[in-house]
């Protein structure tokens, strides 16, 4: 019995240590400028800048040039900057960022 209360409290704590590390990211600041680039090299430089992961189909992003800035913005400022006009749209998967082509299928 008190192995299995050990371990129901350390899997609390595991739990608590980890939703408190996916908090702060979420609040992380960061500015850039891009400039006529790819869409793919933007969403390469963006995950540089912020601790999630972006997923998304090749065919998707392919042939797509961006221009966008951002002064001291979090993920959904930078992301809404960087999609603008692209017929793209994103969503928040677990820890990740899923990006879509508007009016596709919803992620299940």
């Amino acid at each position: 019995m008190k192995t299995a209360s050990i371990l129901c409290t350390s899997l609390l704590v595991l739990f608590a240590v980890s939703f408190t590390g996916v908090a702060q990211d979420s609040g992380a600041r960061a500015s850039f400028r891009f400039e006529d680039m790819s869409l793919r090299t933007a969403l390469d430089s963006l995950m540089k800048l912020y601790p999630f992961p972006i997923i998304y189909l090749d065919t998707d992003i392919e042939g797509k040039v961006v221009s966008a800035s951002c002064t001291d913005c979090r993920v959904d400022n930078a992301l809404g900057n960087l999609l603008s006009g692209t017929g793209l749209t994103w969503t928040v998967l677990g820890n990740q960022i899923i990006l879509k082509e508007r009016g596709s299928e919803p992620l299940r």
